[in-house]
């Protein structure tokens, strides 16, 4: 996953990581997450803020399917800051930007979820 990284291919080497983490069978996320971010460094190379732009949205997704809100939102954000950065269109820069508003919102809701469903565990009278 290093050469991967230091090769400029964010791809193979979160693909990497995931074939990592099936055959150790443990959580990588966090591990995806931190090399990405290892990978666009500064963002002073423009086609690696595009890669980075493009895995993080896949990543993302993932995260998302898997419940994990709190680790999508972080690598959105992170994605976010890029998007002032001239690559790709404008359009999928926009897309990233509305992706990361949604996704809060989804985070905000399961907020409130868990909040009521704590509420409800400890005080069921109130429901």
């Amino acid at each position: 996953m290093d050469l991967a990284c230091e090769a400029g291919d964010a791809g193979l080497m979160l693909s990497t990581i995931r074939s990592i983490g099936r055959k150790f069978d443990v959580d990588t996320r966090d591990v995806q997450i931190k090399m990405l971010r290892r990978y666009v460094g500064d963002g002073d190379d423009p086609a690696r803020v595009l890669d980075f732009l493009k895995s993080s949205r896949g990543l993302v997704a993932e995260a998302m399917a898997d419940g994990e809100y709190e680790a999508a939102l972080r690598v959105s954000a992170d994605a976010c800051r890029f998007c002032d950065r001239p690559v790709g269109s404008s359009e999928f820069r926009q897309e990233i930007r509305d992706d990361h508003e949604r996704i809060e919102k989804k985070r905000q809701q399961y907020e409130r979820v868990i909040q009521a469903q704590q509420k409800l565990a400890t005080s069921p009278a109130d429901a």
